[in-house]
């Protein structure tokens, strides 16, 4: 009773300090997630939104760019609408935005291009009454943008091919696709640097959506950045657009999550391109803010919430200083708008800077007393990581004494007799069991019950490693119907059931283990039991491992390796080390911890088949006779008392053998 009650402090001193390090680390994550301090300090951008074609006269132009100028603003976003610049092919109609594009350099101010809509004559005959529709021929597009370069390129730096591509209108009645957008972009880009050196180009303005799958005209804009790199894009743009609406909630939100809107939902763009190896390139916010709608607005509603002006203002100037403080990353932020150029009962106005006869609201306020000094450069406080660290010390000292008495109570004897009795189920059943938890799992919408669910298929791995081999195999085909485990990261279920796979094999291992075998391992004879194909295996393993060191974009490299060799070649070591064919075993007291249930009795085996009855000792991949002699080589030892730990057998008797010849 004192023993049980010494493990079960061991266990509990275990649990309660892994949880709290966990909790202390989660805390830890979700308050410095998104911080890097190796990224380069970076002059800071601090404009907006601005529809400077609206003003009719001079007079209005004019009062507007003043109102940026006392509001410290320098740099706007602007649309050029191809639609109207080129109504009829070939013929430009280039006055209206000669006229701001002078008038934003008077002032000076910096224009970044949005270069969006595309005229009727090069649209598809169905999509010619929705602007947004792109043109039939990326060609024209991208002929439209180099001219566009070509004469506003000593006054205009940045351009944004397209916006919102992702989600509908802004791809026609098409259904978002990252690789038809990269036919728009490549040509485009090309196009415009062709005819100004100094341009920097922007990924079109991806707008936020949790629509995970394809084809769907709206499209998650996370998983429409990665299938940009996915095809190689990236070296197309230079800055990632996005736009980080904070909906309902405040900059305080530290929610991280594919399936949530909210401000610290920008985190996510910047973890694709981390994936692929893009740390480099900054993230612009070009549209940002949260909605603040009057108390009689009689309007449509805001489907970015809204709250009072006062306390919306309160979460911009919150959402500025945390990228500022946090994400060094984010050079350039443009909260919407000056003033939106849309009707009076269009919701955007809760985002206006001023109202429609220019009186400030407390949006401006915010942006004329923010600084937009380079973010800090300080490292994230490490107390928290001192308290993890002493943590985890206690859990491992716990961990190892609880190991000691596992084997004092007999805790993995108890675990192997429970393995037996679930074994001894109809096969049917067992699988059926599986089936059905694996099922639970795929379909689970809940981050939590992942997790459960996915401990609960380790453990049924390793009641039948078999069976876990056989879904794996079986799950291969649907490498392309991946599994989101948390957030909007996902694996395909043939990698998931692998690592399970393994986890379970390592389980097993840890409660077949005992602290004597420390001294008993015989590494030339394991060496001489690999196969040539091991070896090639082997060798194939370090050729992809070094080819990711010289790869252009590591972290494509580094997932591809992932995918394409590291997980293959576990499967195949599974497979390697786990016998599939099981033989019948008569009853007697040899002990089984393979993957199969051999008969009560008191010999071991650690081998994936079943020993006859008989006091032996067998470590081998085959059975071995009654007698009390040991084997611990790849090859049966008839009955005798001598000890055998070469390759080949050795004949009945005292002698001992610790050669790699027949004695």
């Amino acid at each position: 009773m004192l023993r049980t009650l010494t493990l079960l402090l061991y266990l509990s001193l275990l649990v309660v300090s892994l949880g709290a390090a966990a909790f202390g680390a989660l805390n830890y994550a979700m308050a410095t997630r998104g911080i890097e301090n190796d990224f380069p300090a970076t002059p800071r951008i601090i404009g907006t939104n601005v529809a400077l074609e609206q003003y009719a006269t001079d007079a209005e132009l004019q009062r507007a760019l003043d109102a940026l100028n006392r509001a410290g603003i320098t740099h706007v976003r602007q649309y050029f609408l191809w639609r109207d610049i080129e109504a009829p092919r070939g013929v430009y109609a280039w006055a209206k935005w000669d006229r701001l594009v002078k008038a934003a350099k008077a002032h000076g101010i910096q224009l970044v291009a949005v270069l969006h809509t595309a005229p009727a004559w090069s649209q598809r005959e169905h999509e010619r009454d929705m602007p947004g529709a792109p043109a039939n021929d990326f060609a024209e597009y991208a002929r439209f943008v180099g001219d566009f370069a070509k004469r506003y390129g000593e006054t205009i730096d940045y351009y944004q091919i397209w916006d919102e591509p992702n989600v509908e209108p802004n791809w026609g009645r098409r259904n978002a696709d990252p690789v038809e957008y990269a036919q728009m972009l490549i040509p485009a880009a090309q196009a415009i640097r062709a005819n100004d050196a100094h341009a920097k180009i922007l990924l079109a303005g991806l707008a936020m959506n949790l629509e995970m799958h394809r084809p769907h005209p709206n499209y998650s804009e996370i998983l429409f950045l990665r299938g940009l790199y996915e095809i190689g894009a990236a070296k197309y743009w230079d800055i990632v657009a996005v736009k980080p609406y904070g909906m309902w909630t405040g900059p305080e939100d530290r929610t991280v999550d594919s399936d949530t809107l909210n401000f610290s939902r920008l985190i996510l763009p910047r973890d694709e391109m981390l994936r692929y190896g893009d740390k480099a390139k900054p993230i612009w916010a070009v549209e940002m803010g949260w909605n603040a709608l009057p108390a009689n607005w009689t309007g449509e509603p805001s489907p970015w919430g809204t709250d009072t002006e006062a306390k919306q203002a309160d979460r911009l100037r919150r959402g500025l200083a945390r990228v500022q403080n946090e994400w060094a990353w984010v050079t350039g932020e443009f909260p919407n708008y000056l003033q939106p150029d849309v009707a009076a009962d269009n919701p955007r106005w809760g985002f206006a800077l001023m109202t429609r006869d220019f009186q400030t609201r407390a949006f401006y306020d915010v942006l004329a007393g923010f600084s937009a000094s380079p973010p800090p450069l300080n490292s994230p406080p490490s107390a928290p990581l001192v308290s993890i660290a002493l943590l985890i010390g206690v859990a491992l000292v716990s961990a190892w004494r609880a190991w000691h008495w596992v084997f004092a109570l007999g805790v993995d004897e108890r675990w192997r007799g429970l393995k037996r009795r679930a074994q001894q189920l109809p096969e049917l059943v067992q699988f059926g069991i599986l089936l059905t938890t694996a099922a639970a799992f795929y379909f689970s919408p809940s981050t939590p019950l992942n997790f459960v669910l996915l401990a609960a298929l380790v453990v049924l791995f390793a009641v039948r490693s078999d069976f876990a081999l056989a879904l794996t195999i079986f799950a291969i085909p649907f490498w392309n119907y991946p599994k989101i485990l948390f957030g909007s990261f996902e694996l395909s279920p043939v990698e998931i059931f692998t690592w399970a796979a393994a986890a379970a094999f390592v389980w097993n291992e840890i409660l077949g283990f005992r602290l004597s075998r420390l001294q008993k391992f015989a590494t030339v004879s394991s060496l001489q039991s690999l196969a040539l194909l091991d070896y090639l295996v082997l060798a194939f393993f370090l050729l992809g491992l070094a080819s990711t060191q010289w790869a252009e974009n590591f972290g494509v490299a580094s997932r591809e390796f992932r995918i394409m060799v590291l997980d293959p070649i576990l499967l195949y070591a599974l497979l390697r080390i786990t016998h599939l064919t099981p033989s019948p075993s008569p009853k007697g007291r040899g002990e089984n911890r393979s993957s199969f249930p051999s008969p009560s009795g008191s010999g071991e085996n650690r081998s994936s088949f079943p020993v006859p009855s008989g006091s032996g000792e067998n470590r081998s991949s085959f059975p071995v006779p009654s007698g009390s002699g040991e084997n611990r080589s790849s090859f049966p030892v008839p009955s005798g008392s001598g000890e055998n730990r070469s390759s080949f057998p050795v004949p009945s008797g005292s002698g001992e053998n610790r050669s790699s010849f027949t004695v």
